[in-house]
């Protein structure tokens, strides 16, 4: 039994590296600011336990790498297998946090010229929107037909959704003030980037490994060929749907998790925000930036970090514990 439960978090691994791998493979370039996301310790480590959270970001990472493949390659034509391909990657990823299918928004916007008619355009398009409202609907539903319930009882004995609604409803400034605390002091800083991106759970955080980060960061910026890869419509809209899938996420947890009317907002951990990272840095990124460096240092110097800093700190954290 030991050594299946084992065996089966290996095939975790694979899987996890071998849909980065083929997401990958269908850009032409960002290949390594999507590796260095997937390849970030947080990341790795989940994906080498049994966490569903590498499969939603995998697939999400597929389906948005399929996406920009298109914006990357004026000349190439949309396929109806990439076509059920992006909404079957989304459709797996959204489906553990269904709230995440609002960041397919720029999806809605890949030019018409990359399509072979306009009925493969309008299929397209269809085809996004029945995915989003199926999506949409594995949530909202429930809640229409069965009202607010009372929330996650692992957040506490005072978490009730159905009094935490009407709490929000009460005073919605009030419930906004107490979002921007949380998302301008806790959540989203930059100093705390690293505790999503160097989290080991209960070996946990790599507090002083400032440089993962700022590699992901800079590959947003320099892992391009000059070429345009994206249009002003999908930069704003991808910019937007990562906003919103944030927002969306804290507003949960306030809702289902924290105590009515508490001050901040508890259970919204750092992971939640991997599904935006990689539309959202690859949105801000630069098109005309032509990066001068040989592929081959570069990449090597941005992956091997990625894998030193994970194998160093859980090393010395085993050695430690064992």
């Amino acid at each position: 039994y030991s050594l299946l439960f084992r065996f089966c978090k290996l095939v975790n691994l694979l899987t996890y590296a071998g849909v980065i791998y083929y997401a990958m493979k269908r850009l032409k370039f960002g290949k390594i600011l999507l590796a260095s996301i997937a390849m970030v310790p947080t990341m790795t480590y989940m994906a080498a336990c049994y966490s569903y959270d590498p499969c939603v970001v995998g697939c999400m990472m597929l389906g948005f790498s399929v996406f920009f493949s298109y914006l990357q390659n004026p000349d190439s034509k949309m396929t109806n297998g990439d076509i059920a391909l992006i909404c079957f990657c989304f459709l797996l990823g959204c489906l553990p946090k269904a709230v995440y299918c609002v960041i397919m928004l720029p999806l809605l916007f890949m030019p018409a010229n990359r399509f072979v008619s306009r009925k493969q355009h309008a299929i397209y398009i269809l085809s996004g929107c029945l995915t989003v409202g199926f999506l949409a609907a594995t949530f909202v539903l429930p809640r229409l037909l069965q009202g607010m319930g009372t929330g996650d009882t692992r957040g506490g004995t005072e978490v009730n959704a159905t009094a935490q609604f009407e709490y929000i409803k009460e005073d919605p400034k009030r419930f906004l003030n107490v979002l921007w605390y949380f998302l301008s002091s806790t959540y989203l800083p930059p100093k705390n980037t690293v505790l999503y991106m160097e989290n080991y759970a209960y070996l946990g955080v790599n507090l002083h490994n400032y440089v993962t980060p700022a590699l992901v960061l800079l590959a947003a910026f320099t892992d391009r060929t000059g070429e345009k890869g994206k249009t002003w419509i999908v930069s704003i809209t991808s910019i937007i749907g990562a906003a919103l899938g944030v927002l969306i996420v804290a507003f949960t947890f306030y809702l289902v998790y924290t105590p009515v009317g508490y001050h901040t907002i508890l259970g919204c951990q750092w992971r939640y925000l991997f599904p935006m990272v990689f539309p959202f840095l690859y949105a801000i990124g630069i098109d005309r930036f032509r990066n001068p460096l040989k592929k081959k240092y570069y990449n090597a110097a941005v992956m091997l970090w990625m894998t030193l800093s994970f194998i160093i700190y859980t090393g010395i954290q085993l050695v430690q514990l064992y």
